[in-house]
C-alpha cells in the first residue's frame, strides 16, 4: 500500500499527538522536538497517510544550502510496511526539487540506515561545516 505523502502546515494538530503517542519513548522525544521547530519559517514538517490515517511523519530543515531531515517517525503498528521509506523518497524529492539544497541526516538504528541507502544516502566520515557534523 502506498502513503499520501504531504506538507502539513505550521501546527502540531491531533492526528500528530495521536501518532506520536503510539510510541511512548520515541513519541515524547519526537514531541518536543517538533514544538521547538515548528514555528521556524525553514522548518517543514511533512506526513504520509493510509486512506485518512496518519502513518509517519518527519521533518525537513533548511539552514542556507543545507538541509538537514529529523523526526523520522511510523507509527507503531505500522512499521516494517514501507510508509516511512516512502516519506523520506518523497522528502528527498522534496529537497532536491524544491529547496535544491544537500540533504543529511544522521541514523544509528540498523533498519533506517537501510532505508536511507536505498534513498540514496551515503555513509560519511565525520565532516565537519560551520556548526554542522555530518556523520
Amino acid at each position: 500500500m502506498f502513503i499520501r505523502p504531504c506538507i502539513l502546515k505550521g501546527n502540531i494538530d491531533e492526528l500528530v499527538v495521536e501518532l506520536l503517542s503510539s510510541d511512548k519513548e520515541q513519541g515524547e522525544w519526537g514531541y518536543k522536538s517538533l514544538l521547538i521547530s515548528i514555528d521556524n519559517e525553514n522548518f517543514y514538517l511533512f506526513g504520509g497517510y493510509v486512506d485518512e490515517e496518519l502513518v509517519c511523519i518527519a521533518s525537513l530543515y533548511k539552514n542556507e544550502d543545507i538541509s538537514r531531515i529529523n523526526d523520522v517517525f511510523t507509527k507503531k503498528d505500522k512499521r516494517g510496511k514501507g510508509y516511512g521509506s516512502q516519506l523520506i523518497y518523497f522528502i528527498t524529492d522534496f529537497n532536491d526539487k524544491i529547496l535544491k539544497t544537500i540533504s543529511y541526516l544522521y541514523a544509528h538504528n540498523p533498519n533506517a540506515i537501510k532505508v536511507y541507502k536505498k534513498a540514496g544516502y551515503e555513509e560519511i566520515d565525520v565532516i565537519v561545516r560551520g556548526c554542522y557534523w555530518l556523520e
